[in-house]
């Protein structure tokens, strides 16, 4: 393999081709399922499938057994929203994840988003409300954007950057 940097540039450029928004989602969670399962101690668990009731739909979902060098921050099995959109991932959009996450049961998941978040952190507005809003609620959205993804060097790199954006939202940083 010739190395994180040139994966996630590969999926970027096809994704970037693409006329289809469904078909660039798709590229995203390849992208998604490829770079995560290099973190040690992350597996793929699912791809594209349904809660028990059928209402809500997950993109990609893995099992975290903690690994040493891995992501101690986030639980034993987490969800992935990919959202390759031309423009920033909207608060409804990042609503829906933070449901989404809940009625699984669980505590946090990873928003992969090609534009980033909309609004401003600070200023606690747009898609940064809803996040910060779901955090205040027990639900940890974690976002990574497509511009952090390029800056990646190695896997070292992608953990310290999946840990330090969930340190951003105790707060830290």
């Amino acid at each position: 393999m010739a190395g994180l940097p040139a994966l996630v540039a590969d999926h970027f450029t096809r994704s970037d081709a693409e006329k289809s928004a469904v078909r660039r989602g798709r590229v995203l969670e390849d992208l998604a399922v490829a770079v995560f399962g290099l973190i040690p101690g992350v597996r793929l668990y699912r791809r594209n499938h349904f809660s028990a009731g059928r209402s809500a739909e997950f993109d990609v979902s893995f099992v975290n057994t903690r690994s040493e060098n891995g992501l101690y921050l986030l639980e034993a099995l987490f969800l992935v929203e990919c959202k390759n959109t031309r423009r920033k991932t909207a608060a409804r959009e990042i609503r829906n994840f933070a449901t989404k996450i809940r009625q699984a049961g669980l505590i946090n998941g990873v928003l992969v988003t090609a534009r980033g978040v909309s609004g401003s952190p600070t200023a606690r507005t747009a898609g940064w409300d809803a996040i910060l809003r779901a955090k205040s609620e027990g639900t940890w959205v974690v976002p990574i954007t497509r511009d952090e993804l390029t800056g990646v060097a190695d896997i070292r790199g992608l953990v310290r950057l999946l840990t330090d954006n969930h340190l951003l939202l105790f707060g830290f940083g």
